[in-house]
C-alpha cells in the first residue's frame, strides 16, 4: 500500500518542530519515494509491495539504482524517520527513493550526544549495551545518498558494524553513525538513556546551571531558545564537558568507513 507521509501521520520537520525529535520512525518496512511510503512485506525471500511487485522492480520503475548498488546504513535517531530522510535528500538534491527496512541490533542501547543541534534538539547516539537489543531502521542507500547523509551528521562518524544486526533479507556489511563526542552521562557516570526532549531536559534541569541555561518554560520553549542562540548551545556543551557529564559510548574502537 502506498500512502503519503501526511496521510500516514508521520510527516515532521525537525527544523521547525525540534521538540518532536527524533520524529516518527518508519511504521513498517517500506520504500520511501517522492514523499510517499510504499509498505513492503517479505514474500518467499523477496521484498514485495501489496501487489506482489518486487523491490528490485520498484526501484527499476523509479529509475534509480538497484539493490546491488546500495549499502545498508543503520538509523538509531531521526534518520529512522521517512520525513527526515525525505527532507534531507530533497535539500541536498539527491534521489529521495530509499528502501527502509525494519530490523533490530543486538548489544546496542541508545543515549544522547553532548551537543545541541542547531535546530535546538539533542540527538541520539548508539551505546554498547551487552545483552541489549534495539529496534532500528536500515536504509539501503546509493553511494550518492550515503555521501549526502554523511554531510548532515556533524559530530558523528559512519563506522562499519560487526555482528548483531537482524533484518530479513540482509546479510551484507552495514554501518552506523557513532558519536565523536561521547554521550551525556548522569551523575552516576553512566550514559543517560535516550528519551524524549522533555524527559531529557527534566533530567538535565536537576543541575542548577543547566536549568539556568535552559530557562523557564516547557521543552518546546527550551528548544526554540536553543535554536535561536548559538552561544547558548555552546554554553550547554561546555558545561557538560567541564562538569564530567560526558562519558564514552563504548564504540570508540569502531573503524570509520572509507
Amino acid at each position: 500500500m502506498t500512502r503519503t507521509l501526511q496521510t500516514l501521520g508521520i510527516d515532521v520537520d525537525l527544523r521547525t518542530h525540534p521538540w518532536r525529535y527524533p520524529g516518527p520512525a518508519a511504521p513498517s518496512s517500506g520504500l520511501l519515494s517522492g514523499g510517499s511510503f510504499h509498505e513492503l512485506r517479505r514474500d518467499d525471500g523477496t521484498w514485495t509491495d501489496a501487489d506482489g511487485t518486487g523491490l528490485e522492480a520498484l526501484l527499476d520503475d523509479a529509475g534509480v539504482p538497484g539493490l546491488d548498488d546500495r549499502q545498508a546504513v543503520v538509523a538509531i535517531g531521526s534518520n529512522a524517520s521517512p520525513a527526515v530522510m525525505h527532507r534531507k535528500f530533497t535539500r541536498l538534491e539527491v534521489s529521495t527513493t530509499v528502501p527502509m527496512l525494519a530490523g533490530d541490533l543486538a548489544g546496542v542501547g541508545l543515549g544522547h550526544i553532548p551537543r545541541v543541534n542547531p535546530a535546538g534538539y539533542v540527538a541520539a547516539v548508539p551505546l554498547v549495551a551487552p545483552g541489549g537489543r534495539t529496534a532500528v531502521v536500515v536504509s539501503l542507500l546509493t553511494p550518492a545518498q550515503a555521501d549526502a547523509l554523511d554531510a548532515t551528521e556533524q559530530s558523528y562518524a559512519r563506522c562499519a558494524g560487526g555482528d548483531g544486526l537482524t533484518v530479513a533479507g540482509h546479510d551484507e556489511p552495514w554501518s552506523l553513525y557513532v558519536s565523536e563526542l561521547g554521550a551525556i552521562g548522569g551523575t552516576d557516570g553512566l550514559p543517560l538513556p535516550l528519551g524524549t526532549q522533555s524527559d531529557l531536559w527534566d533530567r538535565l534541569r536537576t543541575d542548577p546551571v543547566l536549568a539556568g541555561l535552559a530557562g523557564d518554560g516547557d521543552h518546546r520553549e527550551v528548544a526554540r531558545r536553543l535554536a535561536a542562540d548559538g552561544s547558548l548551545r555552546d554554553r550547554v556543551r561546555a558545561h557538560l564537558v567541564t562538569h564530567d557529564r560526558v562519558v564514552p559510548t563504548g564504540m570508540e574502537d569502531l573503524l570509520p568507513t572509507a
